[in-house]
């Protein structure tokens, strides 16, 4: 996974076997790299307009929170299901919460920065395999699809989720509406 900084100064990556660093976009210099113990399995990273990056650890069934501005460890938050084995986080602008894919739990988390609390999102169906996640910026609902690992062995769907919670992103500013 990657993303970029809001100043566009660093790009952060995340590696399975591996970690999460920092690339100095100016210089090419690794500047920041953070060691995760084999097995940890960080993923696919969602950063949001604070420039808190958030990483899920596969592996381990945590939720990494990181400040990229202060260098420094916020969180390492127990996900719902340790076994879960979360894939991707997205960030959700409009509702300023991270979505979280799931690979082995068969549901969609939603996380509330501001309380620490999940939500879960139930799917229609056994086998959900999540990579990513996006939004229908005209009605607020997210979008994923099965992704089956190896092909062929669950259902082949895409899923559209309402929240129910009446969010409605604007197209021109990209400011959140209720």
């Amino acid at each position: 996974g990657l993303v970029m900084t809001s100043d566009g100064g660093r790009v952060w990556f995340s590696q399975l076997s591996g970690g999460v660093g920092a690339v100095n976009t100016a210089t090419g210099e690794l500047e920041v790299f953070i060691d995760f113990p084999q097995g940890t399995g960080p993923r696919r990273i969602a950063i949001d307009d604070q420039d808190v990056i958030y990483v899920p650890l596969f592996g381990s069934g945590e939720l990494f929170i990181y400040d990229s501005r202060a260098d420094r460890e916020i969180a390492r938050v127990p996900m719902p299901d340790i076994n879960s084995a979360v894939y991707s986080a997205v960030w959700d602008p409009w509702r300023r919460v991270v979505w979280l894919g799931t690979s082995n739990a068969d549901v969609i988390y939603k996380y509330l920065p501001e309380t620490r609390q999940f939500e879960v999102f139930p799917l229609p169906s056994p086998m959900a395999y999540l990579r990513m996640i996006t939004f229908d910026r005209d009605t607020g609902n997210l979008w994923t699809a099965y992704s089956n690992i190896p092909t062929g062995a669950g259902p082949s769907r895409f899923v559209m989720l309402d929240p129910g919670d009446g969010v409605r992103p604007l197209r021109v500013t990209g400011t959140p509406s209720s």
